[in-house]
């Protein structure tokens, strides 16, 4: 029992004794009276200190870690309240009351992945490059390669994910789109092939996207599994958890990049290890789009981060980042690899990187792999 309501019952006990005994020295049957109260009170007080505390339900397990989490950071209004789904062919489009927040094509004839694009802050501000670009008021390179946000692989077993040569290929949702709690979910398998046609392995993935006080708290879990031999992921810049931030956004226009680690600018922080790097406006600071690798990945992550608005989290590209030797990673036939990443989608006043990074990690716990 604590020690401090162990001095409560004491005094409490002591106190009883006292009122009892000076009227005990009047008359008797008073303070038979007195001390029966005394003592039950006494009673019901030590029975509900010995008591266990009350347990809360706690759910686990990939299905609820990212409602779980955000919850305890959300603030109740109206803008983090009314997320909604509508699954078409070949894209999930999701809505925040009348306002967009964005869209995840699973089918796209010219960008051959899946990916998310058109992505818009809790407040409404379009935080991506329009996808497509529009002549005019974006830059258009790469204008098949990046999207918003995606997961990609320059170099996956000798083959070519990221330029649009093999292909990732929705195959079905094990996860139907759904919004639970105030959160989106769903799950896919994808095939890995290759340019010639031929299967390579699979990519399991989840994406949950919850309301917080920092913003949308995006997360991407990803599963390689070596189902076709060895997987051999190799060493090059454009590899991993990417994303494109709107035209504006960029450091060419109003825009800077800056990691936990203290740096700032795209050039400063290229090639460098870091816990999160957040793109974001100088003219509105809260407006931006935070990466996060999760601390939980087989390694930390360097940066591929460019001036015009691309960056990148690469754990993959150690000689391409120049931090080392070249870097071939295996996955064994048969088993897998698990990554997570994500983004704060952020468009509010007085966004600290920091405290949202915190706040995604803690959020998603429940998904991050296993260290491996």
């Amino acid at each position: 029992m604590p020690r401090r309501i162990l001095l409560g019952q004491h005094l409490r006990l002591a106190l009883c004794l006292y009122v009892t005994r000076s009227l005990s020295e009047l008359r008797w049957p008073l303070a038979s009276a007195i001390a029966l109260p005394c003592l039950v009170f006494l009673g019901s007080s030590l029975a509900r200190a010995a008591e266990p505390p009350a347990l809360v339900p706690r759910t686990t397990g990939p299905t609820v870690a990212l409602a779980a989490r955000a919850r305890g950071v959300a603030k109740a209004n109206a803008a983090t309240q009314a997320l909604s789904v509508r699954t078409r062919e070949d894209r999930i489009e999701v809505t925040n009351g009348d306002r967009p927040v964005g869209t995840f094509l699973f089918r796209d004839p010219k960008l051959l992945r899946p990916h998310w694009a058109n992505l818009f802050g809790p407040g409404g501000a379009r935080l991506t490059r329009n996808y497509p670009p529009v002549e005019g008021a974006d830059a258009t390179d790469h204008a098949d390669m990046h999207s918003g946000i995606w997961l990609a692989f320059g170099d996956l077993s000798g083959h070519d994910f990221w330029r649009n040569k093999a292909r990732i290929e929705h195959r079905e949702f094990t996860l139907a789109p759904r919004v639970e709690g105030g959160r989106l979910q769903f799950a896919t398998r994808s095939a890995l092939v290759s340019a010639q046609g031929e299967p390579v392995g699979e990519l399991l993935s989840r994406h949950e996207l919850a309301p917080s006080q920092f913003g949308w708290l995006l997360a991407w879990q990803a599963i390689l599994q070596a189902t076709h031999g060895d997987l051999k992921l190799g060493d090059q810049e454009e590899m991993g958890f990417g994303a494109r931030v709107a035209s504006d956004l960029t450091e060419k226009q109003h825009g800077r990049l800056r990691s936990a680690s203290g740096l700032t600018t795209a050039q400063a922080t290229w090639g460098q290890p870091a816990d999160w790097c957040d793109y974001a406006d100088q003219r509105e600071p809260g407006r931006g789009v935070l990466l996060v690798p999760s601390p939980q990945n087989f390694r930390p992550s360097w940066w591929h981060n460019r001036d015009y608005g691309v960056f990148v989290a690469n754990p993959f590209g150690r000689a391409a980042m120049k931090q080392g030797p070249p870097s071939v990673v295996t996955i064994p036939q048969g088993e897998q690899l698990t990554l997570l990443f994500g983004a704060v989608l952020h468009d509010g006043a007085g966004f600290d990187p920091a405290a949202a990074a915190k706040a995604w990690v803690t959020a998603t716990e429940a998904l991050a792999p296993t260290q491996q």
